[in-house]
Parts: C-alpha cells; structure tokens; sequence
C-alpha cells in the first residue's frame, strides 16, 4: 500500500446523513448502507461534521442505547424503541 494515497481508496459515493436525524435512524441508515461513518451536511448542503458507531457509542449513556464494548473495540450496538 506504500505510495497509496486518500484518492487511490476513498469512496465517492457519498451518503451524507441530515442533523436533524434521529439516532436510531442514522444507526438504522449505517447499518443498512453497510457504512462505518457519513458527513453531517447542513440544510443547504454544507459540510458540518462527521458522524459514526463509535460517536453513538460515546453517548451511550442515552437512555436506550445499549453497547457490547471490549476493550477499546465496538463489538455491537442496538437502540432499543418502543417497539422492543
């Protein structure tokens, strides 16, 4: 991979995800995307962010996150609704 840069590998089919999602539908959007992160754009289509797994798992204190953490690795990660 020496000599390899971002352009060689990056992917750009872009799935950009809106901040008014909720949680459980950007889990859902990542999940079935088979996707481990999307940009955060604005309403206008600014780029404001990043978002991943790990940023939900960081915040799993929320209530109806739960986590399966070993280690420093996310080995799972379901939001429970109202429907569980």
């Amino acid at each position: 991979m020496k000599g390899l840069t971002a352009k060689d590998v990056m992917n750009q089919n872009v799935l950009a995800v809106g901040t008014d999602w909720s949680v459980d539908y950007l889990t859902d959007f990542l999940v079935e995307n088979g996707i481990s992160g999307a940009p955060v754009t604005s309403e206008d289509g600014k780029l404001i962010g990043v978002v991943s797994p790990t940023d939900i798992v960081r915040h799993r204190n929320l209530p109806g996150v739960t986590t399966q953490v070993h280690g420093s690795r996310v080995h799972g990660l379901r939001l429970e609704t109202d429907e569980d």
